[in-house]
């Protein structure tokens, strides 16, 4: 899909977060509609990250703005051997599958308070709750 939406999100000790777009390829002929779809992700994911911290702004050392974020495409399939050696394209990180979880257990980056990653990751889960919950609701009521 090329419509920018959030796979998954993860908050990491020194990397920040994490807004990965997910995609199973046999090849990758043009890059392009991936990054666009991945910065789009990104994009949204900073939003809702400064909707869910400036509620409770006053009693945090870190906001929205604080938090480094970085867009990933996870290549999985056979294309995982194109993005061999994590290339960047216009500020999107290729990754192969594989290496996933070894990639983020070495990020060395800025660390994020752990109480603070909790509950940002506990404010995206309500926040969505509430938006599909909203979703239901109209569905329901056939607006």
């Amino acid at each position: 899909m090329d419509g920018g939406d959030i796979d998954h999100v993860v908050a990491t000790r020194h990397g920040g977060l994490v807004v990965m777009d997910s995609k199973w390829r046999s090849e990758i002929d043009d890059p392009a509609p991936l990054v666009r779809s991945a910065q789009r992700s990104a994009q949204r994911t900073r939003g809702l990250v400064h909707s869910v911290t400036e509620r409770g702004r006053g009693r945090r050392r870190e906001s929205g703005h604080d938090v480094p974020l970085v867009p990933v495409v996870v290549v999985w399939g056979p294309a995982q051997q194109i993005v061999l050696g994590h290339p960047v394209v216009d500020g999107v990180l290729f990754l192969p599958g594989r290496d996933l979880g070894r990639w983020i257990a070495d990020l060395d980056g800025t660390p994020m308070e752990r109480q603070f990653a909790r509950e940002l990751i506990e404010r995206i889960r309500g926040f969505d709750e509430q938006r599909r919950a909203g979703l239901r609701a109209k569905v329901a009521s056939g607006s």
